[in-house]
């Protein structure tokens, strides 16, 4: 059956938005080079330079994506914790399934800003995940 559900929108800080939005929105095509992941023991990285950092824990189903904004976003796909973003050290966010993953969206008080679906933002870390544990 089709179910409608309001949105949990959250405000997060602006570092937070525009790391979420900087990932969401990175193209997806080869030639890019933060599309080519770097593989060192059991970690493979993939780098936006000076945007963000996608880390593959291979042995761990996690990916950890990092900022130089001290922004920090842990997926865990074998936890009971989906998400958990950080800001400066503190917790501003935990997404605890998929279906909050699909109701939650993130916004700050930056121009232009919209609503981002996690949802988004967690079949992009998917993807990258699964490309590097193959």
């Amino acid at each position: 059956m089709v179910q409608v559900v309001d949105a949990n929108i959250k405000s997060v800080p602006k570092n937070v938005y525009r790391v979420v939005r900087s990932f969401i929105e990175s193209s997806m095509k080869d030639q890019y080079h933060w599309n080519v992941g770097v593989k060192v023991g059991e970690e493979v990285t993939f780098t936006k330079m000076n945007k963000w950092r996608l880390t593959v824990l291979r042995n761990q189903c996690t990916a950890v994506l990092t900022s130089p904004h001290d922004v920090e976003i842990v997926y865990k796909q074998c936890s009971d914790k989906l998400l958990e973003i950080r800001h400066r050290g503190k917790v501003e966010l935990e997404i605890f399934s998929m279906e909050d993953a699909i109701k939650t969206y993130v916004t700050a008080d930056v121009q232009y800003a919209t609503p981002l679906p996690l949802i988004d933002l967690v079949a992009k870390i998917q993807y990258y995940l699964s490309a590097a544990c193959k």
